[in-house]
């Protein structure tokens, strides 16, 4: 009997998956995921914010995961 199915679905999904999140190009991507985080204007951006977490996750003793890049470092010349 198989009490997570759904899990399992995906699990042997798990190559195909992948392949497409390969595809995928890489952006950058929130970490503190809120309503309050989500602003509108009429798809303009008017400031970034939270671009170096690296540099925050370092300040605060926060050990840095493996596969964070500090996107503002990463886009200079």
């Amino acid at each position: 009997m198989h009490r997570y199915p759904r899990i399992e679905r995906l699990w042997r999904r798990r190559d195909e998956l992948l392949e497409e999140l390969a595809r995928l190009p890489v952006v950058m991507s929130h970490g503190d995921f809120s309503a309050g985080n989500l602003l509108d204007s009429d798809g303009t951006t008017l400031a970034l914010t939270g671009a170096g977490r690296v540099r925050w996750m370092v300040a605060g003793g926060t050990p840095v995961p493996g596969g964070y890049v500090d996107f503002v470092l990463s886009q200079a010349p």
